[in-house]
């Protein structure tokens, strides 16, 4: 049996988190299944996608506030 080397997320995946975080927060059970057979890459790309996301999550953040303070200011 051959060992595969795993990769975390794809590049998709990650700036769809960044970009559009919201809904990922409801598509998480549906991306990694409980039954996944090896448990050490399913805990790799779920410590990912939570970065991610909080990633996303701050930036939205950022860019509420920015645009708040532009349309305050004009």
């Amino acid at each position: 049996m051959d060992k595969k080397e795993h990769k975390g997320l794809s590049t998709g995946i990650k700036l769809g988190l960044i970009l559009f975080p919201f809904p990922f927060l409801f598509w998480f059970p549906f991306l990694f299944p409980k039954s996944h057979g090896n448990v050490s890459i399913n805990a790799k790309k779920k410590k990912q996608y939570w970065n991610y996301m909080a990633l996303g999550y701050l930036f939205w953040f950022f860019a509420v506030i920015f645009i708040g303070r532009y349309l305050k200011s004009t």
